[in-house]
């Protein structure tokens, strides 16, 4: 009997050779590694990851949704994924939620380990115990939204509400190797396994997507205690979350701004007192939204979606700005035009890189500008100045389809392009993981 709230199984796939094993998830592995990335940690040591190339077969992807992945649990349906990071050289780790962890929970397995490399674009259909490794060659060099859509059509479940495969994939960024690429879940919703470019391994792996889906049920220990008492855990959770429902996690950008707390001129300044009223979530509520989005399991409701009808970026129809992504892609460039500050998700989004890395080699790049240590000679034409939301629109899609040799430079990261101008006393990172948006100092 598997371990309860298991399915007592590790899908282990290698793509060198196109074959598969089914390893047991023990009682004990259950107990000591609490699913996730603590499951994944303890798979990766036994592999001796550490000492592989992040871009190279040998690494290997650990994709683990939580423990309370497949249950009634509100918020739950998350997973993460790790790997060496190509951009640390050390462990790298994201999480995400959207709905995937679910369906590979369900689908009979509580982790999915991928090593080696395929000899041409692939992708993987996990399904209610069977895997199918297929031709990918069609869907490489596509967008995110794209390859999430066709995948969906190509498995059969496109358009059948509720039984929809959860599909996460790569854009050209990882295919490109981007070393801050990310791997990205629901389409045009855009949930993102975004940091620490895992999306580059992917792409390393000629690994497009992975589709899963799911109908299996496992053991749970007291279910119906379980479901008593997650009656009143729901009511606590939607009273304390009420003002993430309203304004999603952008709407506490002013209260940031007051602090000090977020990134302002690739984190110069302290405060911005004319910018956050306009890109924050309330901005949002008031132009550009449409409606909410809840990922699988969720009672919030904190995810966006939006729509731009007028102006240069008219036309954009899809998941509205998180508080990171609107952190480090507009107050960090000094950019406070909020549908310029959606465009730059958009790109991200589609072409699958960290909106957080992103933002902040940009945001490197406009200071080193500033500086004098870049001109437009280096930038390949580009006006690097504080605010130029019409040159970070540019440079971010030509990073993500490494599209020229500037583009090409910043696509290594912040550390490695600030060893390279000497600019390395204002890149701000932790072993060339960019800063998330919050701010030590403030606290």
């Amino acid at each position: 009997m598997p371990p309860l709230g298991y399915m007592g199984a590790i899908l282990d796939v290698d793509l060198t050779t196109g074959t598969h094993r089914v390893r047991e998830l023990t009682q004990e592995m259950a107990d000591r590694w609490l699913g996730g990335t603590g499951l994944g940690a303890h798979l990766l040591w036994e592999e001796r990851t550490f000492a592989a190339d992040p871009l190279g077969p040998d690494n290997v992807m650990v994709w683990a949704p939580g423990p309370f992945a497949g249950t009634t649990v509100p918020l739950s349906n998350r997973f993460g994924v790790c790997a060496r990071s190509p951009l640390t050289g050390v462990w790298g780790e994201a999480e995400c939620g959207g709905h995937w962890a679910n369906d590979l929970k369900k689908a009979g397995f509580d982790a999915l380990m991928v090593r080696g490399r395929a000899d041409r674009p692939v992708y993987l259909w996990i399904h209610d115990g069977e895997l199918e490794l297929r031709d990918a060659s069609h869907l490489w060099g596509k967008d995110t939204f794209e390859t999430h859509d066709q995948v969906r059509e190509q498995v059969g479940s496109s358009g059948r509400r509720g039984q929809e495969a959860g599909v996460a994939c790569i854009g050209p960024a990882g295919e490109q190797l981007v070393r801050f690429g990310a791997i990205m879940v629901d389409g045009k919703d855009g949930r993102a396994v975004g940091r620490a470019g895992l999306g580059a391994v992917m792409g390393s792996k000629n690994l497009k997507a992975i589709a899963v889906r799911g109908t299996r049920t496992f053991p749970i220990a007291d279910e119906p205690g379980l479901n008593q008492y997650l009656k009143d855990l729901r009511k606590e959770i939607v009273s304390t979350a009420k003002g993430f429902g309203a304004l999603g996690t952008a709407g506490g950008i002013p209260t940031h701004d007051k602090m000090g707390n977020w990134p302002i001129k690739n984190w110069q300044q302290d405060h911005w007192p004319e910018g956050p009223d306009k890109i924050s979530g309330a901005a949002m509520r008031d132009s550009i939204l449409t409606g909410r989005y809840y990922c699988g399991n969720c009672i919030i409701g904190c995810g966006r979606t939006v729509q731009v009808k007028e102006g240069p970026y008219a036309g954009i129809e899809q998941g509205g700005l998180e508080y990171e992504t609107t952190s480090l892609n507009g107050s960090n460039l000094l950019i406070d035009n909020i549908e310029a500050v959606q465009k730059l998700n958009e790109i991200c989004n589609r072409l699958g890189m960290d909106t957080i890395s992103a933002g902040a080699t940009i945001g490197f790049a406009m200071e080193a500008f500033d500086r004098g240590l870049l001109g437009v000679s280096d930038t390949d034409g580009l006006e690097l100045t504080w605010g130029n939301h019409a040159a970070a629109t540019e440079l971010m899609s030509r990073i993500g389809r490494r599209d020229g040799q500037f583009a090409r430079r910043l696509g290594e990261g912040t550390l490695r392009f600030a060893r390279e101008i000497g600019g390395e006393a204002f890149a701000v990172h932790v072993r060339g993981l960019d800063f998330p948006a919050h701010d030590p100092r403030a606290f």
